[in-house]
């Protein structure tokens, strides 16, 4: 993508956009399914990071492409992969188990709200009225959708839609934390498969510690095809993720 003409790279990062957009919107229903099917969210997440992380490497070293190891490096794919992925998307197969899918949805459109708030506490950006004025109005119109009497099927739900905010807080601190920090000289295969690779070990780790480890080859199940595709589906989001970061910044992300 770093090759394309002045022109083009103009309207790359909406096309971008669109195609993440199309790629989370998703992603719901999927936590959805998984979680009506029974399967732990760290064995979840596991395999469909762990998959995912096997074929960016794999692409990033047919490329000439090389993970650093130092220790800042390190740190970097670890928060990012593990606080600003992994567990946020754990948390959203949990609570999907509980409130709809779609109720989900709109609680992630706060994305952007929570992602301008860390964009501030990390000093990536001075506060900006425009900018400021237009999240409140998103959250405004997300909190239209998700706070009125009726928004969930059952009261006794309203822990689990509580919980599912800690979704966009933690998404938006690893977007954040993805502009701010992200090494130099590394392209957005070797950064995307490290960044899963770390998402995954951290949740394997879970996982065993919790008892809550998915044999996948156990059985081809329909779930475990839906994982494997979810798997699939992440090899993409993460590369456009790290390359709308590159293009556009933290905040463009939170967009999607």
């Amino acid at each position: 993508m770093t090759g394309a003409s002045p022109a083009s790279r103009r309207f790359l990062p909406l096309l971008i956009m669109l195609v993440l957009g199309t790629i989370w919107g998703g992603t719901p229903a999927l936590s959805k399914f998984i979680a009506q099917q029974g399967v732990p969210p760290f064995g979840s997440v596991f395999w469909q990071s762990g998959g995912a992380a096997a074929v960016l490497l794999a692409i990033a070293y047919l490329r000439g492409g090389r993970v650093p190891l130092t220790r800042r490096s390190l740190v970097y794919f670890s928060v990012v992969g593990f606080i600003g992925y992994a567990l946020p998307s754990a948390n959203m197969i949990l609570v999907t188990g509980a409130i709809p899918a779609g109720l989900m949805a709109v609680v992630l459109t706060l994305n952007p709200v929570f992602t301008y708030l860390w964009i501030l506490a990390l000093r990536i950006e001075r506060l900006n009225a425009w900018r400021a004025g237009g999240i409140a109005l998103g959250l405004a119109g997300a909190l239209v959708l998700v706070l009125p009497r009726g928004a969930l099927p059952d009261p006794a739900a309203l822990p689990w839609l509580l919980g599912a905010f800690a979704s966009p807080v933690l998404y938006a601190f690893g977007n954040a934390w993805a502009e701010k920090y992200r090494p130099t000289g590394i392209d957005s295969f070797a950064l995307a498969g490290a960044m899963v690779g770390a998402a995954s070990v951290g949740m394997g780790v879970a996982a065993l510690a919790t008892g809550t480890f998915h044999p996948i080859w156990q059985a081809a199940s329909t779930v475990n095809l839906i994982i494997a595709g979810y798997a699939a589906l992440t090899v993409v989001n993460f590369f456009l993720f790290f390359e709308l970061i590159r293009l556009a910044g933290a905040l463009a992300v939170a967009q999607v």
